[in-house]
């Protein structure tokens, strides 16, 4: 599901919007132990992206991410992601992840420019 667009004035160079839809996300825990979580965005922009996960992650560590483009066929974008911040959301009772995609390759970064553009217009679309 995808619902306002964030353009406001922070440190962002492009445009995010929010987005819900699962994510996959493995790497080295706060615990120190490898994990494979499933997780659910919170936004989406070219750059990187916000998470929420069950279990933290320190700052700077690097993790995979996998997910699924809503509307496009098979298109699973797959990249490393660092992590910028993890802060606890307790009323939710999970995290929340602030992750920055490592180098997209081209057909992924595409994809998912043009997912976000597509989101954009229809946005503006809506009266």
């Amino acid at each position: 599901m995808v619902s306002e667009i964030y353009t406001g004035p922070d440190r962002r160079r492009v445009s995010r919007i929010k987005y819900e839809g699962p994510a996959q996300v493995a790497g080295k825990g706060h615990d120190g132990i490898m994990h494979s979580e499933l997780c659910s965005f919170v936004n989406l922009s070219e750059n990187g992206c916000c998470v929420k996960a069950p279990i933290g992650f320190n700052d700077g560590v690097e993790l995979s991410i996998t997910f699924k483009l809503p509307g496009l066929l098979n298109i699973f974008v797959r990249s490393t992601v660092k992590v910028i911040w993890c802060t606890l959301y307790p009323m939710e009772r999970c995290y929340l992840l602030g992750l920055a995609f490592g180098q997209l390759n081209s057909y992924d970064l595409t994809a998912v420019r043009s997912f976000i553009m597509t989101e954009v217009r229809n946005q503006k679309e809506i009266p």
